[in-house]
């Protein structure tokens, strides 16, 4: 099973033709992408091999998560708990694992919006915790945390994504039986997914493929394809040894 995450930062002239070219690599089983910011999916997006599954943000040009998988899931989950813009989470169901595309909460400029990030990770917690004690979980997307001091090139407490508390809080849910993919294959190596525009010097890794600890055996791979531009982001992959 072949996944690719990217958060997109909108369906755009620029980033369309990649995406297009995305859908039609046959290498992927799975396709998930965060900030799509728009209410339809492009219609030669929709005519694809993939079944799709929309969450848009209720706020046009804004947030929203698509996934696209090539074997229909046993169920689809748009959501959970309290609703927020600035979130989107779709949960499949398939017949060995869930499989999470995730966009979390930006916590603010000069964490303004910390505290409510900090309950809506609560509640995605509580949702983590119902599903793991079914089946295995697969959670991929943008966090909005840089979780070590190796997954930025800088930034301060006081910065968003950079914060303790979310940084605390990334740590806290890997320990409740979560592997960082990347960091399994891959070590300590610096390599980050997100670019700030405007400043070539700050990036940093905002978005993860995180694997439930009992099936790590099945990691085959995971990267990050920093040659693929067209958003602000850069796309992270996942191999796992599952047939869907």
């Amino acid at each position: 099973m072949r996944i690719l995450s990217w958060n997109i930062n909108g369906f755009t002239k620029a980033n369309l033709p990649i995406i297009q070219a995305i859908f039609s690599n046959p290498n992927y089983d799975l396709l998930l992408f965060q900030e799509t910011k728009n209410a339809n999916i492009p219609l030669s997006l929709s005519m694809s091999d993939y079944h799709t599954e929309l969450f848009p943000s209720k706020t046009a040009g804004y947030g929203g998560t698509l996934t696209a998988t090539r074997i229909h899931p046993l169920s689809v989950v748009k959501g959970l708990g309290e609703q927020s813009d600035e979130w989107r989470v779709i949960t499949l169901e398939f017949n060995d694992i869930y499989l999470l595309n995730v966009y979390l909460p930006f916590a603010g400029d000069k964490l303004v919006k910390l505290d409510s990030k900090l309950r809506l990770l609560g509640e995605f917690e509580g949702h983590i915790k119902s599903l793991k004690a079914r089946k295995p979980v697969v959670i991929c997307g943008d966090f909005n945390i840089a979780h070590r001091d190796i997954d930025r090139t800088f930034g301060s407490a006081d910065m968003p994504g950079f914060s303790y508390k979310e940084r605390n809080w990334f740590t806290r849910f890997l320990d409740s039986g979560f592997v960082d993919s990347f960091r399994f294959v891959n070590g300590d190596a610096r390599k980050y997914s997100g670019h700030w525009y405007g400043d070539k010097n700050q990036s940093d890794r905002l978005d993860y493929s995180l694997v439930s600890m009992n099936i790590t055996d099945r990691i085959r791979g995971a990267d990050i394809l920093n040659d693929v531009e067209g958003s602000d982001h850069r796309p992270i992959t996942l191999e796992l040894s599952y047939e869907l």
